[in-house]
């Protein structure tokens, strides 16, 4: 039985609770990460330092930007191939670590709309206000991204650490089928491990 606390909150995972946690958080990353080094290798053609002729004015700022975060990587004489790989590990840690984050404020009842909790609309309850507030987005995923990177604003404040929004890590936004997946396999998980004191050590 795991431990508890006198308020009757978990306060430690179980073996099996932790090793459930460990399969989702690693396939997370792997998906995150495939999606991530798909968009960079064949929207921006990062695999190289150069190039990036053919994008668009707005495309080859991002590009350049990009070129910036992975350049950053570099602790003094790595390959680029190395230092886009490190990038690209980073991008998926950064997401995964903040959308666990924020489950666990959500279950714990600190953020008011769910940004991670998809209900009976399709949507999280923040995407929901998205979609009211803004109607004439691309599509109604986008709003779920959307609501996400209201609510990392919001909290870069308090938790700057982990939502800072001008990491180098956010340098391009989640593609929005694989942050409505990544969001749904938090689900796997049960409301109670999420609630646990060490949940977030154990991601």
């Amino acid at each position: 039985m795991s431990a508890g606390n006198s308020t009757g909150r978990k306060t430690q995972l179980d073996k099996a609770e932790r090793e459930q946690l460990e399969k989702v958080v690693v396939d997370l990353r792997e998906t995150v990460e495939e999606e991530i080094e798909y968009e960079l290798k064949h929207h921006y053609g990062l695999t190289e330092r150069e190039g990036g002729e053919n994008l668009s004015e707005k495309e080859q700022d991002t590009r350049e930007r990009l070129v910036e975060a992975i350049a950053h990587e570099n602790p003094g004489d790595r390959s680029w191939e190395w230092c886009y790989k490190q990038y690209v590990n980073g991008v998926g840690y950064t997401l995964i670590n903040r959308i666990t984050a924020l489950r666990c404020m959500e279950v714990r009842g600190f953020i008011e709309e769910p940004v991670t909790q998809i209900g009976e609309s399709g949507l999280t309850p923040a995407a929901e206000q998205v979609v009211m507030e803004n109607p004439l987005l691309d599509s109604r995923d986008e709003a779920l991204v959307v609501a996400y990177e209201k609510e990392c604003e919001r909290l870069s404040d308090e938790v700057e650490l982990l939502f800072d929004t001008d990491s180098p890590y956010d340098v391009i936004d989640p593609e929005p089928d694989t942050f409505r997946d990544a969001i749904a396999r938090l689900d796997d998980i049960p409301e109670e491990v999420w609630r646990a004191d060490d949940v977030l050590g154990w991601v």
